[in-house]
């Protein structure tokens, strides 16, 4: 799902696409703090992404 997502983001932002070992650190850090979250707000900061990436 990571790389779905990394996919997706590296299609729309050309910051991303050109940055990939600063984001890599982005990455571990918002993925650190999702893993501190309930699993409720898990579920929402996964559907927040789901409908802002896909069309």
């Amino acid at each position: 799902m990571l790389k779905f997502f990394s996919n997706k983001l590296a299609e729309i932002d050309d910051e991303y696409k050109n940055f990939p070992i600063i984001n890599s650190k982005y990455i571990n850090f918002v993925m650190a703090k999702i893993m501190e979250m309930n699993i409720e707000e898990r579920n929402q900061v996964a559907l927040f992404l789901f409908n802002n990436i896909n069309p």
